[in-house]
């Protein structure tokens, strides 16, 4: 329930291109607590917003979703 809040976020976002979710990684023990939800973003050419633009839009509201510690991170 709460990755697919997540996912809800980012379905207004017209900047996203695809998503990737994983709910209770295959590691050694297996959390089914975790999951884990990258982002591809469309092509600099097609969009407006900036990397962080976006982030800084999507972040209230991913730390909005009550019962969840959820983040944006974004990679250098």
């Amino acid at each position: 329930d709460y990755t697919r809040q997540m996912e809800q976020l980012y379905a207004p976002i017209a900047e996203i291109e695809s998503t990737y979710t994983v709910v209770a990684r295959g590691s050694r023990p297996t959390q089914v607590n975790r999951a884990a939800s990258w982002t591809m973003l469309k092509d600099w050419d097609t969009r407006t917003r900036t990397q962080a633009a976006i982030l800084q839009e999507l972040e209230p509201r991913l730390s909005a979703i009550t019962g969840v510690n959820a983040f944006a991170v974004s990679p250098p």
